[in-house]
């Protein structure tokens, strides 16, 4: 069983946290054979007979549906780990931005134990229909010096000075009322909260937290996008700091969506040390929307250190790579999906947007060319168009809890039989194949929007969380979250 602990449900919840096992598969690169449990144990290495890798692997997990079953919920929509009631417990926050006609909600379950009948809810403080709170959470730490963390909520298509989707963000508190933030130049469509990330980013001691805002102007007339930047000041009021645009606007990209995502990338003792900012409709290598990513050295500069392309494996005339589109960072680690990326393989004609993933690696993630991990690195996998992998990443301690982050590579698939997929990679040999897992089969076409990592019970490996907010019947977006445990 899940290490969550026992799980007493209510009658009235029967059945809305669910938990199951399904088969380990274990087989040989040779495809020598398969393993199941109650068979004996594998021989040494895990394979089949032979010695080889697991190739195939369908770890336990935990379902959580919407309390509520409410269709048009976006459960799940994004997710965050942490200790949000100072309990020394880790707890699970779920966004649900369409709730109340968009408006929007988070659920936060209590740990350790993540009982369906014991939560939070937190209804947007604005209640503005199509506000979309929920959309981005961000584990805020301790902000205000009381006991917790503080949960920091986007609402991208909030109102902000009589300007629709101008956007807000919140920081959400057990001890005190909401604190919202908006953009000091608010204007329509700049989709303020889109990403969210806290730090200390000028090297003051103050931690800030970064708002994103994917469609606000960085140049005269060019939506590329810009950071804006906040703190806590004396007797607690907020203030604004320096602003982040996006260094290369043009008007073929039209809007850069510098700001869509944000990462932090923090050294072996846990201090930042890089900020992450995508631009997916940046131009590179000719190619007016390929997508960069842009590295910011701390304490911040204003400019970035450094920027980091595609290869260039193949790009069809008038379509995107949308590099940078997720993005999971680690120590000395940048994993960043481009989803869009076309594949060619063995000269045959490339395969539109079957997509996949680039780990960048070092100190200033140059030490070698980026690692292209695509499905055909699984020796039974082959791409197909619209395979969409790299659509999230994450770098999470899942497979061994050695201490090592382990490489995980979502793809979606949505308009063939190949079926949708989770590779992961061992961090110890990301060289070699990944361990296959296929998602539940009645996920819907879009499996993983919301995913995190992290401890929601003590020991182990990491957790994998992955919100599917396009669940339900017909796809009607009540939402659920799988919680993978290895």
């Amino acid at each position: 069983m899940p290490r969550f602990g026992p799980i007493e449900m209510p009658e009235n919840r029967a059945g809305t946290v669910r938990f199951a096992c399904w088969l380990l598969l274990l087989a040989s690169c040779s495809g020598g054979g398969t393993n199941a449990p109650g068979g004996g144990d594998p021989p040494p290495g895990g394979g089949a007979g032979g010695g080889g890798p697991i190739l195939n692997l369908s770890p336990e997990f935990v379902l959580i549906d919407h309390p509520d079953q409410i269709p048009g919920s976006d459960f799940g929509i994004s997710t965050c780990i942490l200790d949000f009631d100072g309990d020394g417990h880790a707890d699970l926050a779920v966004g649900a931005e369409g709730e109340e006609q968009g408006s929007g909600a988070v659920y936060v379950f209590w740990g350790p134990h993540l009982r369906q009948d014991q939560f939070l809810r937190i209804p947007a403080p604005n209640s503005q229909p199509a506000g979309l709170f929920g959309h981005e959470l961000c584990r805020g730490g301790n902000l205000d010096g009381v006991s917790g963390d503080e949960l920091l909520v986007g609402a991208p298509e909030e109102r902000a000075a009589e300007m629709n989707a101008a956007g807000a963000a919140y920081v959400i508190s057990m001890t005190a009322a909401p604190v919202r933030i908006v953009s000091g130049t608010p204007e329509s469509d700049a989709y303020f909260g889109t990403s969210l990330a806290v730090g200390d980013f000028e090297g003051s001691a103050v931690p800030q937290i970064a708002v994103g805002a994917r469609g606000a102007t960085s140049a005269s007339g060019m939506r590329g996008g810009r950071v804006e930047f906040f703190h806590f000041g004396p007797l607690g009021l907020l203030v604004a700091g320096r602003i982040l645009t996006n260094p290369e606007p043009t008007a073929d990209a039209g809007n850069g969506n510098f700001g869509r995502l944000l990462a932090v990338e923090r050294d072996g003792q846990g201090d930042p040390r890089h900020l992450i900012v995508p631009a997916l409709a940046n131009p590179s290598g000719g190619h007016s929307d390929a997508g960069l990513v842009y590295v910011y050295t701390l304490p911040l500069t204003g400019l970035p250190a450094f920027v980091l392309p595609s290869p260039v494996l193949h790009w069809e005339e008038g379509a995107g790579t949308r590099l940078g589109m997720s993005l999971d960072t680690a120590s000395g680690l940048l994993l960043a999906g481009a989803p869009r990326h076309d594949l060619a393989a063995g000269g045959a004609q490339p395969l539109d947007n079957a997509g996949c993933a680039l780990l960048y690696e070092g100190p200033a993630f140059d030490a070698t060319s980026p690692r292209v991990l695509r499905r055909s690195d699984h020796p039974a996998e082959i791409e197909f168009p619209l395979d969409l992998n790299g659509y999230q990443v994450a770098l999470a301690d899942v497979l061994g809890a050695d201490g090592v982050s382990d490489l995980v590579i979502f793809g979606l698939n949505i308009h063939s039989e190949h079926g949708m997929s989770i590779l992961v990679y061992d961090g110890q040999a990301p060289g070699s194949p990944p361990v296959f897992i296929e998602p539940l089969p009645d996920s819907s076409g879009h499996f993983a929007e919301g995913v995190c990592h992290g401890q929601l019970a003590p020991g182990g490996p990491e957790e994998l969380v992955v919100g599917d907010a396009r669940y339900g019947p017909g796809e009607d977006r009540r939402g659920r979250v799988v919680i993978f445990t290895f």
